[in-house]
């Protein structure tokens, strides 16, 4: 059993759901949480029965892999681990082994891997420059995609976070390392009260950078201009 947020789940369901998702795939495959701590770390290993698919293809089915899972049981996969056919560990019986397949994964030696997904690298963003709303919504965008393993351009900016399978424990970590971005200091709630990429994106750049836009703006005019803008202001 997999115990994800409080919800059971049958690896065996997630593991058919999985061997279905493409042709290639033969119905060996192997579903377990990775980390005892992080729940958000579920990982498949799933056999590839056609020797003759491309690393792109071997990508492709990755992904659709994910977005499979996700749709049919709104579960992020952090991996998947494609192999090839009958090198997942299994007993005399031709039973999967669970726990020794995890083992091998946490190790980094699993048999014959064709191709792995990787758990986006935590990208060090106490340097980046917030020059337009786009550098905001380019975060935001990258930080779905890697909690949700699916591509940027698949990700539909109006659409509530919740929908596209933003539990509330990827929230609180999106917002995290969205605040180690120079200036910008989110509450948790902020994520929930504007839940899609666009209000998100527009809320954190009008909070944090608009004064500094209008300042630059403010800068660009003339002694009379200025006088005008305070006269009218005071009226």
């Amino acid at each position: 059993m997999i115990v994800i947020h409080g919800v059971n789940y049958y690896p065996a369901d997630i593991e058919e759901t999985s061997a279905k998702s493409h042709p290639a795939l033969s119905y060996g495959a192997c579903a377990f949480s990775a980390s005892d701590e992080d729940e958000d770390s579920l990982v498949i290993v799933q056999e590839v029965s056609d020797e003759a698919v491309s690393s792109a293809e071997l990508s492709e089915i990755a992904e659709n892999i994910r977005n499979t899972i996700l749709a049919s049981f709104s579960l992020a996969v952090r991996n998947v681990v494609l192999v090839r056919e009958d090198s997942i560990p299994r007993t005399e019986s031709r039973k999967i082994q669970h726990k020794k397949t995890r083992e091998l994964f946490r190790a980094n030696a699993l048999d014959k891997v064709l191709y792995q997904t990787e758990s986006a690298a935590e990208k060090d963003l106490s340097g980046i420059d917030i020059a337009e709303e786009s550098d905001i919504r380019e975060l935001v965008i990258d930080g779905i995609s890697s909690y949700l393993g699916i591509s940027a351009e698949k990700i539909n900016v109006n659409m509530p976070f919740m929908q596209m399978g933003i539990n509330s424990e990827m929230s609180v970590k999106m917002v995290n390392k969205i605040n180690t971005v120079p200036q910008i200091e989110l509450a948790v709630a902020d994520i929930f009260n504007h839940n899609t990429v666009e209000k998100f994106t527009s809320y954190i750049y009008k909070r944090f950078f608009g004064q500094k836009e209008k300042a630059e703006d403010l800068d660009s005019l003339g002694e009379s201009e200025l006088a005008d803008l305070l006269a009218a202001e005071l009226s």
